[in-house]
């Protein structure tokens, strides 16, 4: 059986709209890519977790707090990084193999490296990255990999686990 939780991705793209007209454009991210997209608004608050647990539903309008510069765009930069998707079976050894942390700290760091340094994104919030029913990533194991890349990229790194967010 598969873990149950939240499915972030649908959650995310459900009040953020944008990043689904994102996606149509882009289509499938390589092993070496990132994909950064700037200015997506939020647009609506929710409840549940989506396809994995509770059903998700619309609580509302979301009036988005991000600062916007001088043009009226939202200061947001979203950074698309996929995870190595591992099978079932794969121990923490799997997950630590050289390959498999290089993968990961090249995607990260490349994409915490390349933020828009005029707006000064010090940190860099995230959720339990790679650890979903999806990717099976070990939280410890992934933790250290966040850390590693936003520390060479020079960002602070804000995690906010499962257990402590939510829709709003």
């Amino acid at each position: 059986e598969e873990p149950r939780g939240r499915n972030e991705e649908e959650v995310i793209f459900s009040i953020n709209p944008e990043l689904c007209v994102v996606m149509l454009v882009v289509g499938k991210v390589h092993a070496e890519e990132v994909i950064i997209v700037r200015g997506v608004e939020r647009f609506s608050s929710c409840t549940g977790e989506g396809p994995t647990g509770t059903a998700l539903e619309f609580t509302g309008d979301w009036q988005d707090p991000t600062p916007r510069d001088k043009q009226g765009n939202l200061q947001s930069v979203w950074l698309l990084i996929d995870p190595i998707e591992f099978d079932k079976k794969a121990t923490v050894e799997t997950q630590m193999t050289g390959e498999a942390v290089r993968r990961e700290l090249n995607k990260l760091y490349t994409g915490f490296d390349v933020l828009d340094e005029t707006a000064q994104f010090e940190t860099v919030t995230t959720n339990d990255w790679g650890c979903d029913a999806l990717s099976r990533g070990v939280v410890e194991v992934k933790v250290m990999i966040l850390w590693m890349a936003a520390s060479a990229a020079g960002r602070r790194l804000h995690i906010a686990l499962s257990t402590e967010t939510n829709c709003d």
